[in-house]
């Protein structure tokens, strides 16, 4: 229980701290923070416009059908710049490799961060090492695989 709680106390400062480059508020910060950080429920709740609207009164954009196609295109292009819904799976990306004539260890480069603005924008990529491995089981050896993170870090571009 004390890890949850250090956990949410963390995320809640972290909150602040975010919020407070763009508003100065306090009262409004402080309601901001406990409704996205106890009042929904769920880290996945997803949150309508018009909850947007009515947290964030009234910052959030107007309906806009030009200007959600045009988020909704951003988003899929992000999508599939990080391959997001797609599960990974060290085994399968494994065996995708060694079948395209690759030998293990298979490096395996992934995104996890985009951030991008007119002018510039930054990435988080790691590498995971993949190697196929024996693993000791009550019923004897069984194959396995090694994922080791060999490269971590954020990149900065212009």
């Amino acid at each position: 229980m004390g890890d949850v709680y250090r956990s949410r106390q963390q995320i809640g400062r972290l909150a602040r701290t975010l919020i407070h480059y763009h508003r100065h508020d306090e009262r409004k910060i402080k309601k901001i923070v406990e409704k996205l950080t106890g009042g929904f429920g769920s880290h996945d709740y997803p949150i309508s416009r018009a909850e947007a609207r009515e947290l964030l009164e009234a910052q959030v954009a107007k309906d806009d059908a030009e200007l959600e196609r045009l988020i909704w295109e951003l988003f899929r292009d992000f999508s599939a710049e990080m391959k997001l819904g797609e599960i990974f799976e060290p085994t399968i990306a494994l065996q995708v490799a060694i079948a395209s004539g690759q030998q293990p260890p298979v490096l395996d480069e992934q995104k996890l961060v985009v951030i991008e603005s007119e002018t510039a924008g930054d990435e988080f990529t790691r590498g995971l090492q993949l190697s196929p491995v024996q693993t000791m089981t009550p019923a004897g050896p069984a194959p396995g695989i090694q994922a080791a993170v060999v490269r971590q870090g954020w990149t900065h571009y212009n």
